[in-house]
């Protein structure tokens, strides 16, 4: 039987490139994107909670949050990639909030009796078994009222919506491999712990739509099977992806490196440049050649000789070119005739001396609120 799982189908919905390299070429991630570094280790905390849960004597929540900080700092490496400008540590504070989240609405954790945790799923989407799916649900419960509860954990920073949640294929398909194997589960509800904003949400499938999802899934393998090209999707998900830095799309003559990007003026094709190895994933764009890569020239013939330092507390951020303004945050050429033209820092740039220590101020005052060890 020829097995897919959800996570496999929506790789190739996303980027079909993408399913090539990791499913058909089997090349192994370079790299862990933070997020599902931070993913694992609250899922492990979770999991731990309900395997390790007396009844009569629930943990503490400083328990469950120094098992996490103990295996975060266990599982912590160099591979691990933050695409974000955020520190490593507002990730990690990020992760406490989810558990706590979790904790404060859920303890002392007596709402349903647990099944099964990280339970594989493996079944059949047609008679003749030769296309099947497989999965591993978070945690299946059962409550006192004889209904059975199919749960998975999102530590995603957006929130599901009901809609989202009604139309959910993952969950969808956990259900159905799991009447398969509970004929006796009458009533099934699937619960999504959007563990970030402390929302729950619940949904139901009917017969109808059972069958639906079943028969979508059963072509959509289909389609993949029949492929022979796997083009690349360039979205903004690139940024998260771990294949970026061999992805064709993100590569321009013959370098391999993402950060590296050509002009677009046909004067000056060759001309690419480097972004400072601070810069993580930021693309920087130029359309001059130039030695130091925080100095950006205008592309125009009768401005080759014009260009203009970034501020250096801005080096690690992409700018670009824009026309007149007064705003701060951008800066003139210096040039007679291009006065109006400018610089802009991107949204994310800190540009302008007093945005830059207010932003560097408030980073701190979060970590502060968020942190467990501060004064109550």
């Amino acid at each position: 039987m020829l097995l897919y799982s959800h996570t496999r189908l929506k790789t190739f919905e996303q980027c079909p490139l993408q399913y090539k390299l990791k499913y058909l070429d089997s090349i192994p991630e370079p790299v862990e994107n933070i997020e599902v570094f931070l993913g694992k280790r609250v899922h492990e905390v979770l999991e731990q909670l309900y395997r390790t849960l007396e009844p009569e004597k629930p943990p503490r929540l400083k328990e469950l949050l120094a098992t996490y900080r103990a295996a975060w700092e266990e599982q912590w490496n160099s591979n691990v990639r933050i695409v974000r400008r955020d520190a490593a540590r507002l990730y990690f504070s990020y992760g406490e909030k989810c558990i706590q989240h979790f904790y404060n609405t859920f303890v002392p954790f007596n709402q349903s009796a647990t099944l099964h945790l990280e339970h594989r799923l493996e079944f059949p989407l047609d008679e003749t078994g030769t296309r099947g799916i497989q999965g591993y649900a978070d945690r299946i419960s059962v409550r006192t009222d004889g209904v059975y509860e199919i749960h998975d954990y999102k530590t995603g920073r957006r929130a599901l919506t009901q809609k989202d949640a009604d139309s959910d294929r993952q969950l969808s398909l956990y259900e159905i491999g799991f009447r398969g194997f509970q004929p006796a589960a009458k009533k099934i509800e699937l619960v999504w712990h959007c563990l970030g904003v402390g929302v729950t949400l619940r949904s139901h499938r009917t017969p109808g739509q059972r069958a639906r999802i079943r028969q979508s899934a059963q072509e959509l393998i289909d389609h993949i099977e029949r492929q022979s090209q796997f083009p690349a999707n360039k979205t903004r998900l690139c940024d998260w992806c771990a294949y970026r830095s061999i992805c064709p799309a993100w590569t321009t003559h013959g370098t391999s490196r993402p950060w590296y990007w050509s002009s677009r003026s046909s004067s000056h094709e060759s001309a690419a440049i480097k972004a400072p190895p601070h810069t993580d994933s930021h693309a920087i764009k130029t359309t001059q050649s130039t030695s130091r890569p925080w100095y950006w020239s205008w592309g125009s013939s009768a401005h080759e000789s014009a260009a203009i330092e970034a501020p250096h507390y801005a080096d690690s951020h992409p700018i670009r070119t824009t026309h007149g303004t007064s705003r701060p945050w951008y800066w003139s050429s210096g040039s007679s005739d291009r006065k109006s033209e400018g610089i802009e820092a991107t949204h994310h740039t800190a540009s302008h001396p007093i945005w830059y220590w207010l932003g560097r101020l408030s980073r701190k005052l979060y970590v502060w609120l968020t942190s467990t060890n501060r004064p109550r």
